[in-house]
């Protein structure tokens, strides 16, 4: 401890001037290196026709078997190839339940156009898959509601900044011990001449 304080004490011009360098040169690279990307939450609800043969709550427990299968077909990689043919953009799709008959899917995108193209294709392909499940299994599920928000998703300036800084701190503080090291050899080195 108190060689880190002698070095800190004793070099804190060079330690403070190599953290500002350091620091403004990691917000200068978040600034011009950091882009912007689009996260967009999809929620949708699953439901199944009334059935003459089952009940209400019969009909409710098989629209909600539903959805585990459907949040299955999301590992898909046919149904997830159709999604980024009919979009133009590869997502990294991420679904999860959500109470009963309902799925949040979560994406990010580079533009807020894409995000827009990907919902439009992921509800598109949906109906289609249900459509066809349905005539494979003689079921009657269907999508009952759709619907995406996409937000602006910035990478925070202030972690580069507390990256800068922690950073700058100890190449000063390297900097520091290596000089005291190299003037406490130049001082044994000229000693030993004498």
């Amino acid at each position: 401890m108190q060689h880190f304080l002698a070095i800190t004490t004793g070099r804190y011009k060079a330690i403070i001037a190599l953290t500002v360098i350091t620091t403004a040169l990691s917000v200068a690279f978040g600034m011009h290196f950091n882009k912007t990307s689009f996260a967009t939450t999809a929620f949708l609800t699953l439901g199944a026709k009334q059935s003459v043969v089952l009940s209400p709550l019969d009909t409710a427990q098989a629209a909600d078997h539903f959805s585990e299968l459907v949040q299955g077909w999301f590992k898909n990689p046919a149904m997830l190839n159709k999604i980024e043919t009919q979009s133009g953009s590869k997502p990294d799709l991420n679904a999860r339940k959500q109470e009963k008959q309902n799925l949040v899917i979560t994406y990010k995108t580079a533009t807020e156009e894409a995000a827009k193209k990907v919902s439009q294709a992921m509800e598109q392909v949906l109906k289609d898959e249900i459509t066809n499940y349905n005539l494979q299994n003689n079921s009657e599920f269907t999508l009952t509601s759709f619907g995406a928000v996409t937000k602006e998703n910035p990478m925070p300036l202030i972690l580069f900044i507390l990256a800068g800084l922690i950073g700058g701190f100890g190449v000063g503080f390297a900097y520091g011990s290596a000089a005291d090291k190299i003037k406490s050899e130049l001082r044994q080195f000229a000693h030993r001449k004498k």
